[in-house]
């Protein structure tokens, strides 16, 4: 990776970093899964397009190719997961930068592909997960949590327990009150409303696990043994 790359994807990792509400470390060990993935072409594009979002039409007008060269090249990003789309109340489509983690990371694995570029991919995932792991104890972690905030809020945090689960879980006192007065538990029957509701409107999709495909990648088995297609988006 040239040095004009290095700063090109850094420059959009910052970027990506402000689409979430927590941030991630821009590391050497991401820009090189950034580097694996994202053409020169595409990281131009994105730095110039920024935060904002824009229509199809306004995308063209910056770019310099035709119609339908562009509709190839957008389609792409959107593969990747590099930009999002969504539709406004009139019925007009707007596509946005993705944020990193979670973000574009787990869109680019959930075809369920296995190409050669997504090993890679996956390879270099998982050398960069290793490297975040040495800084996660006292007091690396602590500076990095005031550097790029302290996670997912827990009200964003969906989760089901399993038996097998709870009877390796441990029991950790805190000694002290903890503030959760906006926190509220679904019932399952509150969660099938949500899938009718959305169900009907063709707004749930079924990816592959972004987790399972990565590991899967890189010679390492679910420890559940749990089907790879098996994230729900709603």
């Amino acid at each position: 990776m040239t040095s004009e790359r290095y700063q090109k994807l850094r420059q959009l990792a910052k970027l990506m970093n402000q689409q979430n509400i927590t941030g991630i470390p821009v590391t050497r060990q991401l820009l090189e899964c950034f580097d694996v993935v994202i053409t020169p072409e595409e990281n131009d594009f994105l730095l110039k397009m920024g935060r904002e979002r824009f229509t199809f039409e306004q995308a063209v007008a910056d770019s310099n190719l035709t119609k339908d060269d562009f509709s190839n090249f957008l389609t792409g990003m959107l593969k990747k997961g590099l930009l999002w789309s969504e539709y406004a109340e009139d019925g007009t489509e707007y596509f946005k930068l993705a944020p990193i983690l979670v973000g574009w990371f787990e869109i680019y694995l959930s075809d369920g592909q296995e190409t050669d570029q997504k090993k890679e991919f996956a390879r270099r995932v998982d050398e960069l997960f290793k490297f975040w792991g040495k800084f996660n104890r006292f007091p690396a972690r602590n500076l990095l949590n005031m550097r790029v905030g302290k996670g997912t809020p827990h009200k964003q945090i969906f989760t089901a327990t399993k038996e097998s689960q709870e009877k390796k879980s441990k029991k950790v006192q805190l000694n002290r009150k903890v503030d959760a007065s906006d926190t509220q538990i679904y019932t399952a029957k509150s969660v099938f409303e949500l899938i009718e509701k959305y169900g009907d409107k063709n707004e749930i999709a079924v990816l592959h696990c972004f987790c399972r495909q990565w590991h899967k990648m890189v010679g390492e088995s679910c420890a559940f043994d749990y089907p790879a297609e098996s994230c729900i988006v709603i």
